[in-house]
C-alpha cells in the first residue's frame, strides 16, 4: 500500500490480511498488512484520513531538526563522560 493513513475517530477496528482484526486509537499511523476493503470502509466513515505528503521544504526542515538534536545528543553525551 503506497498511501498512508491516520486514525481520525477515537478509535478504529481494521481487518488484517490474513483474517484477524486490529484496533487503532487517534493519531496512529496506518501501515501495511490491513485489508483495502476494511481501509475504503473505515474512510466512507470518515474514521481514518489520508495522510498528505511532505513538502519539500517540510522534508528539509525535518532533516534540519533531526541533524540538530543528533549534535545535541552526541554532546550530551561527551559532557556526561
Amino acid at each position: 500500500m503506497a498511501d498512508r493513513y491516520v486514525v481520525k475517530g477515537a478509535a478504529v477496528v481494521l481487518p488484517i490480511e490474513g483474517g484477524t482484526e486490529r484496533y487503532l486509537y487517534r493519531g496512529a499511523q496506518i501501515g501495511d498488512g490491513f485489508t483495502v476493503k476494511g481501509i475504503k470502509h473505515a474512510l466512507a466513515l470518515g474514521l481514518i484520513e489520508k495522510l498528505k505528503a511532505p513538502t519539500a521544504a517540510e522534508k528539509a526542515a525535518a532533516d534540519e531538526a533531526a541533524a540538530e538534536k543528533a549534535a545535541a545528543d552526541k554532546v550530551a553525551a561527551e559532557t556526561k563522560q
